[in-house]
């Protein structure tokens, strides 16, 4: 008699995470007309050097239509590329305001102001039927008139911000405004010499300065020059 022995196979199977195959794609951002590796460097929170590693690019020369990875590092690029998406909107330079220096009552009067940020209007709808620069319809966004008239009603405020006996400089601060007329960025990027203390004191008392609405969802961006007299 033959015997016969039943056969049985195992078979291990190891199961590996196929951890890269389900992450999101690294954000991108594609390049147009204007742009340049710093400004998208300053407008997503990274650095030059960190575009230039991340996309293997050897100068900073980029073309239009290019596509830029931003790659996720650290904590700190996580949040900076969480941070909305910056307006594509062409940054507009508004003519300034001067404020003058303050007198002693003024000051004393203005050392402890209680802000609020303005009500958020309902957006206007858009686009609206503005020519752009191929003759297409194209978003208005805010005038430089309305630009100019909200400040002006405003910027008598930051005079809380100046020593007594003032000082001399400009401040050119970068806005970008809501379509809800409120400020929803704002960063000094030229101090003029003047002091930090007075830089973070005008930006604080700025944000709140209300705007009418408009029909931009990312914003209107706009620079604004403030100048500083003693005169």
């Amino acid at each position: 008699m033959r015997l016969v022995w039943p056969l049985f196979f195992f078979v291990t199977m190891t199961f590996t995470p196929a951890c890269g195959l389900f992450e999101p794609e690294h954000p991108t951002i594609t390049v147009v007309k204007g742009d340049t590796l710093s400004k998208l460097a300053r407008a997503n929170g990274v650095t030059v050097a960190q575009l230039k590693e991340w996309n293997g690019l050897s100068s900073d020369t980029i073309e239009i239509g290019q596509v830029l990875v931003l790659k996720v590092d650290s904590p700190t690029d996580a949040a900076a590329v969480a941070a909305p998406t910056p307006s594509r909107t062409p940054r507009r330079r508004a003519k300034g305001l001067t404020v003058r220096a303050p007198d002693a009552a003024t000051s004393q009067a203005a050392a402890a102001p209680s802000f609020t940020m303005p009500a958020a209007k309902p957006c206007l709808a858009g686009p609206t039927d503005v020519e752009g620069d191929e003759g297409m319809v194209a978003s208005a966004g805010l005038s430089l008139e309305d630009v100019r008239a909200s400040m002006n009603t405003f910027i008598q405020h930051t005079a809380r911000c100046l020593p007594e006996g003032g000082v001399d400089g400009v401040l050119t601060l970068d806005f970008t405004v809501g379509c809800d007329g409120r400020v929803s960025a704002l960063t000094v990027t030229d101090d003029g010499g003047l002091s930090g203390e007075l830089s973070a004191c005008v930006v604080e008392t700025l944000r709140h300065a209300p705007f009418p609405a408009h029909d931009l969802p990312d914003g209107f961006p706009f620079t604004f020059p403030l100048r500083f007299s003693t005169e």
